[in-house]
């Protein structure tokens, strides 16, 4: 058993000027009401972009679809460590790890960033 990994999401960018969705391709089944809240989307700038997020292909994709058309630049996908697998794994730790166990730490790591471009 293993946490949840965002290595393996694949991003499929949307084109600037358009409200397209920022694709976010997951590789395993993730907690549906998790992936709208642990989510978001923040410019360069660090402003979050206000948008709507669609949780698809039996919690295997999210679609954010922005109020406003995209800008070119950088982005980056925020993703809440607290996000979950469907068997209570988290980013952080597995479900079923013994947390009184001091000999190893886990991380604690709050927020995991991806990164993209809008060209």
């Amino acid at each position: 058993m293993t946490s949840p990994d965002l290595k393996p999401w694949a991003l499929k960018t949307p084109r600037r000027g358009t409200t397209q969705p920022l694709e976010i391709h997951l590789k395993e089944a993730l907690d549906y009401v998790l992936l709208q809240n642990t989510i978001r989307i923040i410019d360069a700038r660090g402003k979050t972009i206000n948008g709507v997020i669609q949780v698809t292909n039996k919690e295997h994709r999210v679609d954010f679809i922005p109020t406003s058309p995209w800008l070119a630049g950088p982005y980056k996908v925020l993703v809440e460590s607290r996000l979950e697998d469907l068997a209570g794994n988290n980013l952080n730790r597995l479900f079923d790890r013994d947390l009184t166990d001091t000999r190893t730490k886990p991380s604690q790591q709050t927020v995991f960033e991806l990164n993209y471009r809008i060209d």
